[in-house]
Parts: structure tokens; C-alpha cells; sequence
């Protein structure tokens, strides 16, 4: 059976006066970033699928890229 963590990242961010939060940053890295690690350490997930605002796919790309967060699978959906 393969387990699969769905991150939902999609909101619209009213509530932090229009910040999206997976992209608001804590101690100079975003807050998707510690989402992402956490899921990728457990040896209960096989892989992730994170749901973003189409607009935010290449953003998100290119945060996994720079923190190297995923050696799980991971899909990048809208």
C-alpha cells in the first residue's frame, strides 16, 4: 500500500493580509519547507502531493529546488 501526504497550500492568504502562508517565511525559510521535511522524515508517507494556486506551481518549484526538501516523489498540483 502506498501512502501518500496531500498538502493543501492553495489558500488565498486573507487571514495574513493577502501573504500566501506556504510562502511567509520563519527564521529566513518558508513555512512550506518545514511542511515538506516533516512529511519527507516520516517513515509512515511514500510520497507527497502539495496543492497550490496554478499561479504558485514554478514558486513552489523552485523552493524544492533550492532547499532540496523532497527525496520522496512529489507532485505539484493546481
Amino acid at each position: 500500500m502506498v501512502r501518500i501526504a496531500i498538502v493543501p497550500a492553495a489558500g488565498s492568504g486573507e487571514r495574513l493580509g493577502s501573504r500566501k502562508k506556504p510562502f511567509v517565511r520563519l527564521g529566513g525559510v518558508p513555512l512550506i519547507v518545514y511542511a515538506l521535511k516533516a512529511l519527507n522524515s516520516s517513515v509512515y508517507i511514500d510520497a507527497i502531493i502539495v496543492a497550490v494556486q496554478a499561479p504558485d506551481i514554478e514558486r513552489l518549484k523552485g523552493i524544492i529546488k533550492k532547499y532540496a526538501t523532497t527525496p520522496k516523489p512529489t507532485a505539484i498540483i493546481a
